[in-house]
C-alpha cells in the first residue's frame, strides 16, 4: 500500500449508515484504521476464487437486489470511467436494453451570450453551490 497524500482530521466521524458504507466514507477522508484495512482486504477481487467472484460480480444480482451490489474503489478517473462503461453495458444486457452513449456540453449564459465551458471552468461550475431561485 502506498500513500501519496495524508489528510489529518481532528476526530473520526462515523455515520448512521451501514458499516461498509461508513467505512468507505472514512477511506475517502484517509481516516481508516488497520482493522478497517484488514476488513476491506476481504473484498479485493484477487483474494477470491473464480466461483466466489462470479457470485459477487454478477450484475443480475445487483439489478434484482440493489442491496447486493458491491462498491468499487477506483484510484484514478480513467479506471472509474472504464468501469462505468463496462457496468453500463452489463446493466443494459441484463435488463434487455440497448446501450447508448450520451454526450453533453456545459454552457453558461443565455441567448447570444451563451458560452461553452472548458476544463477548469467546467470543474468550477460543477463544484459551485446550488442556488434556490424560488421558481
Amino acid at each position: 500500500m502506498q500513500v501519496d497524500k495524508c489528510i489529518m482530521l481532528k476526530k473520526r466521524i462515523m455515520s448512521q449508515m451501514d458499516p461498509l458504507q461508513s467505512l468507505l466514507g472514512c477511506l475517502c477522508y484517509g481516516v481508516c484504521t488497520e482493522e478497517d484495512f484488514v476488513f476491506l482486504n476481504k473484498f479485493i477481487i484477487i483474494n477470491h476464487s473464480v466461483e466466489e467472484n462470479n457470485v459477487l460480480l454478477n450484475v443480475k444480482h445487483w439489478v434484482d437486489n440493489p442491496d447486493f451490489a458491491c462498491p468499487l474503489i477506483c484510484y484514478t478517473n480513467a479506471v472509474h470511467g472504464a468501469d462505468n462503461i463496462a457496468a453500463s453495458k452489463a446493466f443494459a444486457a441484463v435488463t434487455g436494453q440497448v446501450f447508448h452513449y450520451y454526450y453533453a456540453t456545459d454552457l453558461t449564459g443565455h441567448g447570444r451570450n451563451k458560452h461553452t465551458l472548458h476544463n477548469a471552468s467546467v470543474e468550477a461550475a460543477w463544484s459551485a453551490k446550488v442556488k434556490n431561485t424560488g421558481d
